[in-house]
């Protein structure tokens, strides 16, 4: 989050700490990440996480 919401050399600083190419790629990793981890098999409900950045 805090990555997505820098600019200049401070998003580049964090974007290399992460091991990231991209905000965009950091958003993909943890969408994918996020359905993984709190996937609890209902087809309604469940744990619910939304991040700043979308």
């Amino acid at each position: 989050m805090v990555a997505a919401g820098s600019e200049g050399r401070t998003q580049h600083q964090l974007l290399s700490f992460l091991q990231s190419k991209s905000t965009d790629h950091l958003k993909s990793l943890f969408s994918h990440l996020i359905s993984d981890v709190l996937s609890d098999g209902a087809p309604v409900g469940g744990p619910r996480l939304a991040f700043v950045n979308g």
